[in-house]
């Protein structure tokens, strides 16, 4: 993050290492679950959130600031985030909840 930071300026670099963390996290989040082979500890409610969560400041940038990156950074890991709730909710047919 420092890096990126300090190779974009300030607010800029903030921005472009939080979306790179993100599609890190929903990439990981995939390999979790196929590593795991199991759904504990995962909610499909959650993965919503996360996905929300990556398309709202997506939206405001793209309204906003226009940064091509970042837009094409939150595309992806929209990509990435519904392949995973995706996999999550395969993995729960085939297997009934816990509690």
């Amino acid at each position: 993050m420092l890096a990126a930071k300090a190779e974009f300026s300030g607010y800029l670099g903030a921005q472009h290492a939080a979306f790179v963390q993100n599609l890190m996290m929903s990439v990981l989040f995939i390999q979790m679950l196929k590593k795991r082979n199991s759904t504990e500890g995962q909610s499909i409610v959650i993965a919503l959130a996360k996905m929300i969560g990556n398309l709202a400041p997506t939206a405001m940038v793209f309204l906003g600031d226009s940064s091509n990156l970042i837009v094409t950074l939150g595309l992806v890991i929209a990509v990435f985030d519904i392949i995973y709730i995706y996999l999550l909710a395969m993995e729960r047919k085939k297997s009934p909840a816990t509690i």
